[in-house]
């Protein structure tokens, strides 16, 4: 509790900063012209995972160009910047790390050119990596976009976003699911529109009761905190 990660092109690139928990002595941790972005701290504090391109050629670092070429990877670092490791080593983007409470595993979303229900023909998907073995699966396997996932604190249950539920693509609800994405539940409903929006973004509460999120209606976002029901046994 005695910082906050998190990503800024404060400086004219995207790059992982730490400060203070009360804002102040905010410090450059990736110190890279690549793009480095959406930091999460392993849960015993030592580990700071994050997304990059620094793999790529140093002419793809420019922001929003997708395709293998340009090619994103998971890393981690201390909460000082130092002792950088590259997690992944695959063909697709890899983004959004988040380490399981006892940081032996992860999840991440990752998005393939190809295979997708969507516009561009993309897919994103959630996967799911034991950090001890390299093992990877994975845990959402459909044709929507899935992603943004998150870990309930025991480790049993994960969350995720996706619109699969939406004809037309346009409205990302939430999911919870088992550890290995088994059981997947829709907990929120909604359109895309003027009234119930597009959910996304969710964080479990540390009794798993709840999740915050944020929900979008039009430009408008909002942060909310949803009840969940009691898991069936």
């Amino acid at each position: 509790g005695r910082y906050l990660v998190f990503a800024s092109e404060r400086d004219g690139n995207e790059e992982v900063y730490r400060m203070q928990a009360d804002g102040s002595e905010p410090t450059n941790l990736s110190r890279h012209p690549g793009a480095d972005g959406h930091p999460r701290v392993s849960a015993d504090g030592r580990l700071v995972y994050f997304n990059s391109n620094r793999s790529s050629d140093p002419a793809s670092f420019a922001l929003g160009t997708m395709d293998r070429s340009h090619n994103h990877e998971i890393y981690t670092m201390t909460l000082e910047g130092g002792d950088l490791r590259r997690v992944t080593n695959l063909d697709d983007w890899d983004t959004y790390p988040v380490p399981s409470p006892d940081g032996s595993q992860l999840l991440w979303r990752r998005i393939h050119p190809t295979g997708g229900k969507s516009e561009s023909g993309r897919n994103s998907e959630v996967f799911w990596m034991d950090l001890r073995t390299g093992e990877q699966r994975n845990l959402t396997a459909s044709q929507a976009y899935d992603g943004w996932p998150a870990w309930s604190s025991d480790g049993r249950r994960i969350a995720f976003a996706s619109n699969r539920a939406n004809a037309a693509f346009e409205a990302f609800d939430l999911y919870v699911a088992n550890a290995d994405g088994s059981n997947p539940v829709r907990v929120t409903f909604g359109d895309g529109q003027d009234r119930l929006g597009s959910w996304t973004k969710p964080s479990f509460s540390a009794d798993g009761q709840r999740l915050l999120c944020t929900r979008s209606v039009g430009t408008s976002v909002d942060i909310f905190v949803i009840t969940l029901r009691p898991p069936t046994s």
